[in-house]
């Protein structure tokens, strides 16, 4: 093995924290099979940091369970943003607390668009190539034909009602929005 391949050994077993895989294998980060990287290493970004969406700056609230420190968060954003519907900051704060727990379950650490890559990749590796964009689109609209279904039916679902599948809808549009910045 040539000190280029063990490189890429080990910065993949301290990235991924498993083997090298085979090059037949799909890629973690980009879903293309390893076969088509140089080496092993991926030319994906390596991490959010690194995607060109992070042009924001950072708020700085140190996430916390106390309504103490929720309120004076809301307080401080209504004083900064007064206008509009009373109730929209709260939604947007849901919304952002949604995303961050579900972006555990499918990124637990990783990079937080990693879910819409590697669905991209797989299902690309099976001949149905699909942007991440477009995986993200699918999803929302997966959501949104039930909340329209549940309108048009005059209905609330069971495990999902019409308000848990539009908080989906308005956190895969930002993530829609996330995955174009970062793939134009």
């Amino acid at each position: 093995m040539s000190q280029s391949q063990e490189e890429y050994q080990a910065i993949y077993v301290d990235k991924f924290g498993s083997a090298v895989p085979e090059l037949a294998d799909l890629c973690n980060r980009c879903g293309q099979r390893y076969g088509n990287h140089a080496g092993y290493h991926c030319p994906t970004p390596t991490g959010y940091e690194n995607d060109g969406v992070c042009d924001l700056e950072p708020i700085s609230f140190e996430p916390d369970t106390s309504e103490d420190k929720a309120m004076a968060l809301f307080q401080e954003l209504k004083k900064n943003f007064p206008h509009g519907h009373p109730d929209f900051i709260p939604m947007t704060l849901d919304e952002l607390k949604l995303h961050s727990e579900k972006n555990y379950d499918y990124a637990h650490g990783g990079n937080p668009l990693g879910n819409f890559d590697r669905v991209s990749g797989a299902l690309t590796a099976m001949g149905y190539p699909i942007s991440p964009e477009m995986v993200a689109m699918v999803y929302a609209f997966k959501q949104l034909d039930a909340a329209i279904h549940m309108l048009t039916e005059g209905y609330e679902g069971a495990t999902e009602d019409f308000d848990t599948r539009m908080r989906d809808v308005h956190v895969y549009a930002k993530i829609i929005r996330l995955l174009h910045k970062r793939n134009k």
